[in-house]
């Protein structure tokens, strides 16, 4: 009995196709930049040949036909992601099964696997991102498949749209309180995206490699890098200098990091030295997700919380790439800095025979200025009075010797071109020096008090080493073009136009206008807090709540705690909905009516439970009373039209006549 009802399996009506297309729709475009085009238009393509289907124009297709295209599409898909597995190259895996899958949707066993389909889908999205807005979205998809699923299970035939909706997402509205608390009182482990899934998607865009070009590439983004509260006193702007990498071998093209720096980027901070008297900095940062294992920080920086360590550079550095939004602290600690003769070394290396008309000036220079500090200068001068030229559309550099190009030629460069070019010059002199890559400034946001570093902050400078001062920042920009350390790249491209001139949709390019302003900050605001108070909420966090509350506690004084106000919250949603339910059934008359027959035919000696349905009891009544048949029939209808009216049914009319047939009934043996 239970194996045929089970094969037993009804055809789909309109409305759940028509639903769980809409839910199709919504779960595929939580990917939409994450999985390849042809295969978002593959599921448009399914989607229209389902309906032809269903509309009885096109024929379904044959097992055969369904194994070809599921053949040509998987093979089409290895090629387009040349073979990697990686978490997009799976998730897009997974949308081209949900695709092939609406291709055989015919019957509602299908369709619950296809709807159980479109809520993984949707939960995959936060492998990727967690920010507010796409967590509002996958919620609301989340609701449409719900509705999809009851469409499947025929719950929708006596529902409005809009009392469906309602339905849904009032359910769900009443299961947030016990989500929160499991949220707050549930051990906090690393979540699946923390572990180390490899990834296709580079998202800062800054590489261990520079060369004319990449930066300024990477300058035409406005999306956001990380966030900084200061707690305390802020730096000036032309000194937020956030550091990143130190690219300290030249190749004759390009700048890189040699095997020694990597393994020093490894190691955590241990330098003996005096301090030095410097002004203390205290900051936060909420990093965004990059896939790769750099942080970012000011210089002599020291990581005070967190998950990172600093390096003997004063860099930060995570033990695994960054795919989630991390927290850290950071403090500065100068330190009197120490570096030895093989580090001068590699500091001061150079091609054989790289950029001889630089190579050849920076000596003579060298000749007539023996002093490190006024060679800088005199270098920072010629930048500063010569023509040249900071612009983000800079000329190709076609010769062999790009620095001699630059240097003499063209002189119109991004932050790459005249760090690239510093550096060399002052190895060149046998100064020891190294380029230094991050983001310089940042958006103050007024609403929350903290700074937005972008994508476009990118920048790269110089250090140089000085005996008497150990490592000096260097950065031949602020000398070519002031305003880009003093205000921000908006204002040192103003001229030419070209801020963020490859995404004119971006609100970060119209930052300049009070409104979209005002917009800008305040939705940054609202996603600040959702990353710090939800996303970043982590075991630190976890256990310095309960400190607060509950004192020192282990994980069994939590699990127990768990359970208590799980059961609290739980028993207090159940005696609401009990409440409202009773409520609803002590105000309908119908249902009070209803119940008072039940009520006497138990009298009688026949006990109906209060969860059959109509026709159900209806069955059991007509067994104890045949002779009653006709009357019994007649009333129960009346009861099964009227309990499941789309009014609600219970009028003054209907009350009546079915209190008189009551009445007619006669319940003896």
């Amino acid at each position: 009995m239970f194996k045929r009802s089970f094969e037993e399996s009804p055809a789909l009506d309109t409305r759940a196709l028509v639903w769980m297309v809409v839910s199709l729709a919504a779960a595929a475009g939580a990917h939409w930049n994450h999985v390849p085009v042809w295969l978002l238009g593959f599921a448009c393509v399914s989607v229209f040949w389902r309906t032809r289907v269903y509309q009885g124009k096109w024929s379904a297709p044959s097992t055969w036909v369904k194994g070809g295209v599921m053949v040509v599409t998987s093979v089409a898909y290895v090629f387009s992601t040349q073979a990697q597995f990686t978490v997009e190259t799976a998730v897009g895996f997974f949308v081209l099964a949900y695709a092939l899958k609406l291709l055989e949707l015919n019957q509602r066993r299908d369709a619950f696997l296809f709807s159980f389909m479109t809520l993984f889908l949707l939960c995959l999205g936060f492998l990727f991102t967690q920010s507010l807005f796409v967590s509002l979205y996958i919620f609301i998809a989340m609701g449409l498949s719900f509705v999809a699923l009851m469409a499947v299970n025929q719950s929708l035939k006596s529902r409005s749209i809009g009392a469906t909706f309602k339905g849904v997402y009032g359910s769900m509205a009443v299961a947030a309180p016990l989500l929160i608390v499991m949220y707050l009182f549930f051990p906090r482990f690393g979540p699946l995206w923390a572990m180390p899934l490899k990834s296709s998607t580079a998202f800062t865009g800054l590489d261990e490699t520079m060369s004319p070009g990449d930066v300024a590439n990477l300058a035409q983004s406005g999306e956001r890098a990380f966030r900084i509260v200061f707690n305390g006193p802020r730096p000036a702007y032309r000194d937020l200098y956030w550091r990143a990498l130190i690219l300290d071998r030249y190749d004759g093209t390009s700048w890189k990091r040699s095997f020694s720096q990597t393994n020093r980027d490894r190691q955590g901070a241990v330098r003996p030295g005096a301090r030095t008297q410097t002004e203390q900095w205290d900051y936060e940062v909420l990093l965004e997700p990059h896939n790769r294992e750099w942080g970012f920080a000011l210089d002599d920086a020291k990581v005070a919380r967190g998950a990172p360590f600093s390096t003997p550079d004063q860099l930060v550095r995570f033990m695994r790439d960054v795919k989630s939004p991390e927290w850290y602290r950071v403090i500065n600690q100068a330190e009197e800095y120490r570096e030895s003769a093989q580090s001068f070394a590699r500091f001061s290396s150079l091609p054989q025979g790289s950029n001889p008309r630089t190579a050849e000036w920076a000596k003579q220079l060298r000749e007539t200025t023996p002093d490190a500090g006024t060679f800088i200068k005199t270098v920072l001068t010629r930048f500063n009075q010569e023509p040249y030229a900071y612009t983000l559309s800079p000329p190709l550099l076609t010769s062999p010797n790009r620095i001699d190009e630059f240097f003499f030629d063209t002189r119109r460069g991004f932050c790459e071109h005249y760090a690239s070019t510093m550096a060399f010059i002052l190895r060149a002199a046998n100064i020891p020096s190294r380029v230094l890559a991050g983001y310089q400034g940042g958006e103050w946001n007024e609403q929350g008090g903290f700074l937005v570093v972008h994508q476009y902050d990118a920048h790269a400078w110089v250090e140089a080493w000085l005996p008497e001062r150990g490592w000096v920042r260097v950065d031949p920009t602020a000398a070519v073009a002031p305003q880009r350390v003093e205000s921000g790249i908006r204002d040192a491209v103003a001229e030419e136009g070209t801020f963020l001139q490859n995404t004119p949709l971006s609100l970060a390019r119209y930052n300049h206008i009070g409104v979209f302003a005002w917009v800008t900050n305040n939705l940054e605001y609202m996603n600040y807090m959702w990353q710090k108070w939800v996303v970043n909420y982590d075991q630190e966090k976890q256990s310095s709540f309960f400190k607060r509350w509950f004192g020192d506690s282990d994980m069994k004084t939590m699990l127990m705690i768990l359970a208590g106000v799980s059961m609290m919250v739980f028993l207090v949603l159940s005696l609401l909905t009990l409440k409202a339910e009773w409520r609803r059934n002590k105000g309908d008359p119908m249902v009070r009516l209803y119940r008072s027959l039940l009520n006497r035919m138990h009298k009688k000696g026949l006990l109906l439970d209060a969860g059959l349905t109509p026709g159900q009891a209806l069955a059991l009544a007509i067994k104890k009373w045949p002779r009653q048949r006709k009357l019994l029939r007649q009333i129960f209808s009346e009861f099964e039209q009227n309990l499941y009216a789309d009014d609600g049914g219970g009028s003054p009319d209907r009350v009546r006549r079915l209190k008189r047939d009551i009445k007619q009934l006669a319940l003896n043996p």
